[in-house]
């Protein structure tokens, strides 16, 4: 298996390094930043209007993905009894937003430095530094066994070899606590290399998660499968790339980024409807032993 992780691999490090500016351009430019799918309920985006109506409503769409991942942990754990775990936290959005609707603490892991000074500015300007911890530091090392009631993963398992994902987790969630991995999937060798090879991950299949999670003492719980109600945010981003390429404005290398950027989605969106790739949310509970 071609494990990419950040730790021992830098080039996914220094990639998403590199794409900071470009994911704060693409998906701010409010202090709260989700750089993650959108969950589409009746399965279609409305992708018309200008560059920022389309912002906003991807907003929205991000912002439901996230309120189902704490659905899913809700149904399995009590959240209000203890701390959240944000493994590869990004720019903090997911964290803030927990953090505003529901009052949660949340310890925002990540393993750029940068980005983890972005979280702790956005958190203040939010108004929720008192419930969102950023850390710079590497998910196996630095906490107690037992620390959290819940650890989640938005799309950020890919960058993680599945084994150590949950061995790790195994110490810091606490015996009847939960995982939620909220990631692509492949179904085929060809999605694999696709997603791999756009997004410097190293793309797995279910099966993968479920071994590893029995091997480590984790029991799965909910294994939803919800691709065509994300599929449309690959049509939901290029929609925003294109207004802006309308722009008298844009200079050679934004349109050359744009313009990438359209072909790279359009390519996902294709492998989502070809069953390629597959969106899921799964949970895993922490058996009691």
């Amino acid at each position: 298996m071609r494990w990419r992780t950040p730790d021992s691999n830098p080039s996914a490090r220094e990639f998403y390094q590199a794409k900071t500016d470009a994911i704060i351009m693409r998906y701010g430019p409010d202090p709260i930043i989700h750089y993650h799918h959108g969950y589409y309920p009746d399965c279609r985006a409305d992708t018309t209007g200008l560059a920022d109506p389309i912002r906003e409503r991807l907003r929205d769409a991000q912002e439901r993905l996230l309120d189902r991942n704490i659905q899913v942990l809700d149904a399995h754990s009590a959240l209000d009894e203890g701390k959240l775990l944000d493994i590869g936290c990004g720019l903090g959005g997911p964290a803030i937003h927990w953090a505003h609707t529901r009052q949660l603490a949340v310890t925002a892991l990540t393993n750029i430095a940068d980005h983890a000074m972005l979280v702790r500015k956005y958190a203040k300007v939010n108004r929720v530094s008192h419930l969102v911890e950023p850390v710079h530091l590497d998910f196996s090392t630095g906490y107690p066994r037992g620390a959290f009631t819940a650890a989640v993963c938005v799309e950020s398992s890919c960058y993680i070899p599945r084994p150590a994902l949950f061995r790790h987790a195994a110490k810091v969630v606490k015996p009847g606590g939960v995982l939620c991995v909220s990631d692509l999937f492949c179904t085929t060798e060809r999605g694999r290399d696709l997603a791999d090879t756009l997004f410097r991950t190293c793309m797995g299949y279910a099966a993968e998660y479920t071994t590893a999670a029995e091997q480590h003492g984790f029991q799965p719980a909910e294994n939803q499968i919800i691709t065509d109600k994300i599929a449309e945010t690959a049509l939901h981003v290029n929609a925003w790339s294109e207004e802006i390429l309308h722009q008298s404005e844009t200079d050679p290398a934004l349109k050359n980024d744009m313009e990438r950027s359209i072909m790279r989605h359009a390519r996902m969106y294709r492998a989502y409807r070809e069953g390629a790739l597959e969106y899921r949310i799964m949970a895993f509970v922490k058996q009691c032993i």
